[in-house]
């Protein structure tokens, strides 16, 4: 099994890097794999990725914050963020950088805004959330403060069953 997983690597230990753009106060990447926010301030997040295997997709989910007044003109150019992933590749045995630059529209046609929404983005953002909102419920229990887990729990249950009640999606619902 090892020697078979050994085989399947076609990246090595991969190091991202995402730059965003001047007109964002901070960003965070959710990740439902490592279960770890990481979060910046200064506009460059750095993580380490585990090793990526052949045919594995990954997804990540970048919240911004934007700048008090940023995003007030209308463009369809936006520059969002400078992404960028160092890797071992296996096969050829170099080093390799995939890159790549991330861009968005700001609009103010709320309909078009609408249409635009991607569900199952907010119901990923919501799920990892969660995760992380039991995590904390989990440790606060754990520490003896069983009022206030109790609270936290219930808390959680009350937002989950709102984000819900518009998202009305079977993995959400299931939390």
């Amino acid at each position: 099994q090892e020697l078979e997983t050994l085989f399947a690597t076609v990246a090595k230990d991969p190091k991202g890097t995402l730059e965003t753009g001047q007109k964002w106060k901070s960003a965070e990447l959710l990740s439902s794999d490592e279960m770890e926010v990481i979060k910046s301030v200064d506009g460059t997040l750095t993580m380490d990725l585990d090793n990526i295997y052949a045919g594995e997709k990954r997804s990540y989910l970048l919240r911004l914050d934007p700048k008090e007044g940023a995003l007030t003109d209308n463009t369809d150019d936006l520059m969002v963020a400078n992404i960028a992933v160092n890797y071992f590749d296996i096969e050829t045995g170099a080093q390799k950088t995939m890159s790549a630059v991330a861009n968005a529209s700001i609009m103010d046609d709320q309909s078009a805004i609408d249409q635009a929404a991607n569900n199952d983005v907010i119901v990923e953002a919501n799920l990892i959330e969660t995760e992380r909102a039991h995590a904390k419920v989990i440790s606060t229990y754990e520490s003896g403060q069983y009022d206030q887990a109790l609270q936290l729990m219930t808390n959680l249950e009350s937002k989950v069953t709102t984000v819900n009640a518009e998202l009305n999606d079977e993995r959400l619902k299931s939390k």
